[in-house]
């Protein structure tokens, strides 16, 4: 509605932010290809790594839905891995575990095993690797999102200041 509005008064690039919004709405809220007859509950934690932020993404699965998404974005100031572990230690101190974790099969996670209650499992091929998969895509399009909206505030401030610079000149 809002696109709309903002597409008659010709409103163009509003109208296509709205959209994107739209979109990335719908993208989250779809049904994901991946359906499981799993009846045991599951979370699924990944991470990426960009230009010094760590994003975490936690899927939480219930009789093979997703119920859940958690994301984290901040910037990295320690090593990723012992981020990544150390955020899901504080995670579980506050939230039930699952029956299964799955975790991105990464050598210096395995000590993680012994950390939780549950079964952790580091997925190398299959279903369970897809989630993992799923997971480490939607965090790179977190870190991807946060770096297009600073970008978009950095050339809206640079726009700013030109049409000030401008003003003064007159």
């Amino acid at each position: 509605e809002e696109r709309d509005i903002f597409a008659a008064n010709m409103e163009y690039e509003k109208a296509a932010e709205k959209q994107k919004l739209i979109n990335a709405i719908n993208h989250v809220t779809s049904d994901n290809n991946m359906q499981f007859s799993s009846s045991l509950s599951e979370d699924v934690f990944a991470y990426s790594v960009d230009k010094g932020y760590i994003s975490i993404v936690g899927l939480l699965y219930r009789e093979g839905k997703l119920l859940n998404r958690h994301l984290l974005l901040q910037p990295l100031y320690d090593d990723e891995n012992e981020t990544f572990s150390s955020y899901l230690i504080q995670y579980y101190q506050s939230n039930p575990l699952p029956k299964q974790l799955l975790l991105p099969n990464i050598e210096s996670l395995s000590s993680l095993k012994e950390l939780f209650d549950c079964k952790v499992l580091f997925p190398i091929k299959g279903d369970k690797k897809k989630l993992i998969d799923l997971a480490i895509e939607n965090s790179k399009i977190n870190l991807k999102q946060k770096f297009d909206i600073i970008s978009k505030d950095r050339n809206s401030f640079e726009n700013a200041v030109n049409q000030l610079a401008d003003l003064l000149d007159w």
